[in-house]
C-alpha cells in the first residue's frame, strides 16, 4: 500500500519538477531539440511505457511507474516498430516524473552522444523527411554507393586486365561446358548403346566339348586315355559314380583348370575333341539382352589381358543349359581377322557388344575423317 504525501512533500515534488522542466544538460537546451510525435514504446525493468514525444536528448513517456522510479536512473529499451521489424536502442537515462496523475515521465539521456545517437538520428530524420525506414536501409550499404563503388573499380582497371579477365573467364566457361557434354555423352553411350558382358570369356579350341554328365568330385582323369579307354570318372553327392570313355581315334586336348579330387560342376568341359579348324574360339554366357542386340546387327569385341581388342563375329547360339533361370545365352564367337593363337587358349577376356546403329555412326565417323585427314 503506498502512503499519501503530505500538502508540504507534493509542493516541493512540483517545485523539483518545474525546475527539470527547465533544466538542460550539459551543452545541449531542450530548446535546441524539437520534440517528435513518433510511435515508439520503451521497458523499463520489465515496465512498458508508451511514448509520446523523443528528441535527441530526452522522451516523453505515459505509463504505470512505481514511486522510487522519480530521479533514479535507469537502463531504458526503446522500440520503434517499423513495416516487418521492430528497431530497438538500449539508453540509459534518468527517470523524471511530470505528472504523477496521468502517469507521464520525462526520461532524460545520460550520455546524448553515446553510441545510439548514430542510429536515433537516422530513425527521427527519417520519420520527419517521410522517408520509408526498411531494414535494409539500416543494416547494409546503400545500393547507389555499391554501385558507384563497382563502377569506379572497373574504371580504375587497366584495359588490358579486364580483356585478360573476359578471355579467362569465358575459356573456363566453354570448358565446363564442353567436359559436362562430354560426361552426359558417355553416360547415354554406356547406357544405351554400349553393353560389357558381365562374366568373362575364354579362349578354347574349336571341337566338341567331352563335359561332366553330373556335378561332383572328379575321382578319376587320364589325359592319355586312347580311344574307348575310360577317360574320367564322377562321384555324385548320392554316392552315383559315372565314367566317360575316350570317343575317337584322335589326341584329345585335355583341360588344364580341373585336377582329380576337385568338385567339378555339371556341363563342365574336361577335354575337347579337336575339329578341323585351327583358330581358337571364345565361349561365352551373354544375357538374353545383350543377344539380341548381337541378333539384330550389334557388332562383339573382345579386350584382351594385353589390351588389345579384337573385332568378333558369331558362329554359333543357343540357350544356356545350366542357367534356365538366368536367361543366358551360350554363344560362340570367333576372331574377324584369325588374331588368336595357340598361346591364347586359356586365357579370360572381357566383351563389348555395340549397338548395330551406334556401331555404323561411329565407323562413318572414322571413315570420314579419314577421308578429310588424308586430303590435307
Amino acid at each position: 500500500m503506498y502512503s499519501t504525501p503530505n500538502t508540504a512533500t507534493q509542493q516541493e515534488q512540483l517545485d523539483d519538477i518545474s525546475h527539470l522542466e527547465t533544466a538542460s544538460l550539459s551543452g545541449d537546451s531542450n530548446a535546441e531539440h524539437a520534440y517528435l510525435q513518433m510511435p515508439f514504446m520503451v521497458s523499463i525493468d520489465g515496465r512498458q511505457y508508451e511514448g509520446n514525444g523523443i528528441s535527441l536528448v530526452n522522451a516523453f513517456v505515459t505509463g504505470l511507474a512505481a514511486r522510487e522510479y522519480s530521479g533514479v536512473s535507469k537502463l531504458a529499451t526503446f522500440k520503434f516498430p517499423f513495416e516487418g521489424f521492430t528497431f530497438t536502442l538500449q539508453i540509459e537515462i534518468l527517470m523524471l516524473c511530470v505528472d504523477e496523475k496521468i502517469g507521464k515521465y520525462r526520461l532524460d539521456f545520460l550520455k546524448p552522444t553515446g553510441s545510439h545517437l548514430a542510429h536515433l538520428r537516422y530513425v527521427v530524420n527519417s520519420y520527419v523527411a517521410g522517408e520509408l525506414v526498411t531494414m535494409n536501409d539500416l543494416l547494409s550499404i546503400n545500393e547507389d554507393k555499391l554501385q558507384t563503388g563497382k563502377k569506379s573499380a572497373e574504371t580504375g582497371s587497366h584495359p588490358l586486365v579486364r580483356i585478360t579477365k573476359r578471355i579467362v573467364g569465358t575459356a573456363f566457361v566453354f570448358a565446363a561446358t564442353l567436359g559436362l557434354a562430354l560426361f552426359v555423352g558417355t553416360l547415354v553411350q554406356n547406357r544405351l548403346f554400349v553393353f560389357d558382358v558381365p562374366a568373362l570369356a575364354t579362349i578354347a579350341p574349336d571341337g566338341s566339348a567331352i563335359t561332366a554328365p553330373k556335378g561332383g568330385r572328379l575321382i578319376f582323369f587320364n589325359p592319355a586315355a586312347t580311344f574307348k579307354e575310360p577317360l574320367f570318372a564322377i562321384q555324385t553327392i548320392e554316392g552315383e559314380q559315372f565314367t566317360a570313355i575316350n570317343p575317337c581315334d584322335c589326341k584329345l586336348l585335355i583341360s588344364e583348370t580341373v585336377d582329380v579330387g576337385e568338385i567339378v560342376n555339371e556341363g563342365t568341359a574336361l577335354a575337347i575333341v579337336p575339329s578341323d579348324r585351327t583358330e581358337p574360339l571364345i565361349k561365352a554366357q551373354v544375357p538374353d539382352k545383350i543377344a539380341k542386340s548381337l541378333i539384330y546387327g550389334g557388332v562383339a569385341e573382345a579386350r584382351m589381358p594385353d589390351g588389345r581388342q579384337i573385332a568378333l563375329s558369331v558362329t554359333k547360339a543357343k540357350p544356356s543349359a545350366s542357367s534356365a533361370t538366368d536367361a543366358q545365352t551360350e554363344i560362340t564367337f570367333a576372331s574377324a581377322e584369325q588374331a588368336f593363337t595357340k598361346e591364347d587358349i586359356g586365357k579370360l577376356v572381357s566383351l563389348r557388344v555395340l549397338s548395330g546403329h551406334y556401331f555404323n555412326i561411329t565407323q562413318y565417323i572414322s571413315d570420314l575423317y579419314g577421308q578429310v585427314r588424308s586430303k590435307i
